[in-house]
């Protein structure tokens, strides 16, 4: 849904409130044990069987616990890379559970010295990736609202997203069925997802 921007920056903040406000609504064990789910599906997928390494992130209290999924990405040899914001950027450094650092958001993030993942170093390599996305709210076009700061959407353009998608690169969101609406409103800047995992589904995009 294409809009002006006047009107799109009113449909985002109203979306961003309700989503905030139903997030708010789950309480910690719920969220535990919807994001179980959620982690069974996500490494159930061909995508993450056939992947050798996961760009991952540090869940927020009212996001899907990205802990169990960390983990499993560790036991099963792939190499994990989190986060780590740079201005109004985001780059994704290896993953060291020793090595990371508060960042004033609240989540945690790698320090600035450890290895950076790019693009062209998996192309060269032929490494396959999983990128898992947050977001506040998503529909079943892979459409995807992020909290406001555009990091995901800088990044995804980047590697992942127009004009051509990334072969290498699967771009998997992970949310709660209750982030999923009819449609997402979108500007000229938004980038899709190719899957939408939440606790009762998969949806594909039909990106790929």
């Amino acid at each position: 849904m294409a809009i002006d921007n006047e009107s799109l920056r009113t449909a985002k903040a109203q979306l961003r409130a309700e989503a905030k406000e139903a997030l708010d609504r789950i309480i910690q064990a719920d969220r535990q044990q919807l994001s179980a789910v959620i982690h069974d599906r996500v490494v159930a997928l061909s995508a993450w069987a056939n992947s050798d390494e996961v760009l991952l992130f540090d869940s927020m209290p009212d996001e899907v616990d990205t802990g169990p999924l960390i983990t499993t990405a560790g036991r099963e040899g792939k190499r994990i890379y989190l986060p780590r914001m740079r201005g109004s950027d985001i780059y994704f450094h290896l993953f060291a559970a020793a090595a990371l650092e508060p960042h004033s958001y609240g989540m945690m993030e790698p320090p600035a010295d450890a290895p950076m993942w790019s693009p062209a170093a998996a192309d060269s390599t032929g490494r396959r990736t999983i990128l898992i996305c947050p977001g506040l709210a998503f529909d079943d076009q892979g459409r995807r609202l992020g909290r406001g700061k555009g990091f995901y959407d800088r990044f995804l353009s980047g590697v992942a997203g127009a004009p051509q998608r990334n072969p290498t690169v699967a771009v998997i969101a992970i949310c709660f069925e209750i982030q999923v609406i009819d449609e997402v409103p979108t500007g000229s800047h938004d980038q899709r997802v190719d899957l939408v995992v939440t606790e009762e589904r998969t949806v594909r995009s039909g990106l790929r």
